[in-house]
Protein backbone atom coordinates (compact mmCIF):
# COMPACT_ATOMS: atom_id res chain seq x y z
CA UNK A 1 0.00 0.00 0.00
CA UNK A 2 1.54 3.38 -1.50
CA UNK A 3 -0.09 6.55 0.25
CA UNK A 4 0.15 9.05 -2.70
CA UNK A 5 -1.71 11.70 -1.58
CA UNK A 6 0.38 12.83 1.74
CA UNK A 7 -1.89 15.87 2.59
CA UNK A 8 -5.16 14.13 2.63
CA UNK A 9 -3.12 11.28 4.46
CA UNK A 10 -1.98 13.42 7.28
CA UNK A 11 -5.27 15.59 7.25
CA UNK A 12 -7.37 12.19 7.89
CA UNK A 13 -5.43 11.13 10.33
CA UNK A 14 -5.32 14.19 12.31
CA UNK A 15 -9.21 13.96 11.84
CA UNK A 16 -9.02 10.28 13.64
CA UNK A 17 -6.73 10.98 16.39
CA UNK A 18 -9.04 14.43 17.32
CA UNK A 19 -12.15 12.06 17.09
CA UNK A 20 -10.91 9.66 19.20
CA UNK A 21 -9.51 12.43 21.59
CA UNK A 22 -12.88 13.31 21.76
CA UNK A 23 -14.83 10.25 22.72
CA UNK A 24 -11.94 9.86 25.02
CA UNK A 25 -13.40 12.84 26.76
CA UNK A 26 -16.86 12.82 26.00
CA UNK A 27 -16.96 9.18 27.67
CA UNK A 28 -16.78 10.86 31.26
CA UNK A 29 -19.80 12.26 30.70
CA UNK A 30 -23.14 11.31 30.39
CA UNK A 31 -24.87 9.28 26.89
CA UNK A 32 -27.92 8.93 27.75
CA UNK A 33 -30.73 7.73 24.42
CA UNK A 34 -31.82 9.43 20.99
CA UNK A 35 -34.58 10.44 23.20
CA UNK A 36 -33.38 11.60 26.49
CA UNK A 37 -29.60 12.89 24.84
CA UNK A 38 -27.47 13.40 27.89
CA UNK A 39 -24.24 16.23 28.41
CA UNK A 40 -21.85 13.17 26.37
CA UNK A 41 -24.66 12.41 23.39
CA UNK A 42 -23.24 15.16 21.47
CA UNK A 43 -19.53 15.12 21.70
CA UNK A 44 -19.24 11.34 21.26
CA UNK A 45 -21.88 11.33 17.64
CA UNK A 46 -19.58 14.15 17.27
CA UNK A 47 -16.56 12.89 17.26
CA UNK A 48 -17.29 9.50 15.69
CA UNK A 49 -18.40 11.42 11.96
CA UNK A 50 -15.12 12.56 12.07
CA UNK A 51 -13.20 9.55 12.54
CA UNK A 52 -15.27 8.52 9.99
CA UNK A 53 -15.09 11.68 7.85
CA UNK A 54 -10.69 11.15 8.70
CA UNK A 55 -10.96 7.47 7.52
CA UNK A 56 -12.60 8.34 4.69
CA UNK A 57 -10.29 11.06 3.77
CA UNK A 58 -7.12 8.78 4.67
CA UNK A 59 -8.85 6.31 2.44
CA UNK A 60 -9.30 8.21 -0.28
CA UNK A 61 -5.41 9.47 -0.40
CA UNK A 62 -3.85 5.61 -0.72
CA UNK A 63 -6.17 5.43 -4.03
CA UNK A 64 -6.08 9.25 -5.45
CA UNK A 65 -3.23 10.74 -7.84
CA UNK A 66 0.24 11.52 -6.18
CA UNK A 67 1.13 14.48 -4.67
CA UNK A 68 3.86 15.93 -2.96
CA UNK A 69 3.20 17.86 0.19
CA UNK A 70 3.87 21.63 -0.85
CA UNK A 71 6.37 23.88 0.92
CA UNK A 72 4.56 25.96 4.20
CA UNK A 73 3.66 29.43 3.78
CA UNK A 74 4.14 31.63 6.46
CA UNK A 75 2.62 34.71 5.75
CA UNK A 76 -1.39 32.86 6.36
CA UNK A 77 0.42 31.45 9.00
CA UNK A 78 0.92 35.11 11.10
CA UNK A 79 -1.67 36.94 9.16
CA UNK A 80 -4.95 34.67 9.92
CA UNK A 81 -4.09 34.72 13.76
CA UNK A 82 -3.57 38.58 13.55
CA UNK A 83 -6.72 39.44 12.27
CA UNK A 84 -8.62 37.27 14.73
CA UNK A 85 -6.32 39.12 17.44
CA UNK A 86 -7.15 42.72 15.91
CA UNK A 87 -10.68 42.10 15.53
CA UNK A 88 -10.41 41.34 19.47
CA UNK A 89 -8.52 44.75 19.87
CA UNK A 90 -10.36 46.92 17.82
CA UNK A 91 -14.19 45.53 18.10
CA UNK A 92 -14.37 47.93 21.20
CA UNK A 93 -12.54 50.78 20.12
CA UNK A 94 -13.67 51.46 16.57
CA UNK A 95 -16.64 49.42 16.73
CA UNK A 96 -18.15 46.70 14.42
CA UNK A 97 -17.97 48.27 10.49
CA UNK A 98 -14.37 49.56 10.81
CA UNK A 99 -13.28 47.18 12.42
CA UNK A 100 -14.73 44.20 10.07
CA UNK A 101 -12.97 46.74 7.12
CA UNK A 102 -9.67 46.15 8.77
CA UNK A 103 -10.10 42.73 9.65
CA UNK A 104 -10.87 41.57 6.34
CA UNK A 105 -8.45 43.63 4.60
CA UNK A 106 -5.66 41.72 7.09
CA UNK A 107 -7.09 38.33 6.29
CA UNK A 108 -7.54 39.08 2.21
CA UNK A 109 -3.63 39.81 2.71
CA UNK A 110 -3.11 36.15 3.34
CA UNK A 111 -3.52 34.88 0.09
CA UNK A 112 -0.21 34.88 -1.90
CA UNK A 113 -2.64 35.99 -5.22
CA UNK A 114 -4.39 38.75 -3.13
CA UNK A 115 -6.03 41.48 -5.33
CA UNK A 116 -6.66 44.59 -3.39
CA UNK A 117 -9.93 45.46 -5.10
CA UNK A 118 -11.75 42.87 -4.56
CA UNK A 119 -10.29 42.63 -1.14
CA UNK A 120 -11.38 45.81 -0.91
CA UNK A 121 -14.98 45.10 -2.34
CA UNK A 122 -15.03 41.53 -0.49
CA UNK A 123 -14.37 43.82 2.91
CA UNK A 124 -17.18 46.15 2.28
CA UNK A 125 -19.49 43.96 1.71
CA UNK A 126 -18.81 42.01 5.25
CA UNK A 127 -19.01 45.62 6.94
CA UNK A 128 -22.40 45.82 5.48
CA UNK A 129 -23.25 41.69 6.34
CA UNK A 130 -22.12 41.78 9.59
CA UNK A 131 -23.67 45.12 10.61
CA UNK A 132 -27.12 43.81 8.60
CA UNK A 133 -26.94 40.47 10.70
CA UNK A 134 -25.56 41.56 14.43
CA UNK A 135 -26.88 44.88 14.54
CA UNK A 136 -30.34 44.91 13.07
CA UNK A 137 -31.60 41.91 12.34
CA UNK A 138 -30.26 40.05 15.64
CA UNK A 139 -30.44 43.47 17.81
CA UNK A 140 -26.94 42.98 19.35
CA UNK A 141 -25.72 46.17 21.43
CA UNK A 142 -22.41 46.26 19.36
CA UNK A 143 -21.20 49.84 18.81
CA UNK A 144 -21.36 50.26 15.32
CA UNK A 145 -18.21 53.20 15.06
Amino acid sequence: MKIRNVENFCAGFLFVILGGIGIYIGRGYDFGSLTRMGSGFFPVILSAALILTGLGIAVGAVNSEETTLERISIRPLVLVPAAVITFALMIPRLGLVLTVLVVAAVAGLASPDVDMRSNALLAGALAIFSLAVFRLALGIPIPIW
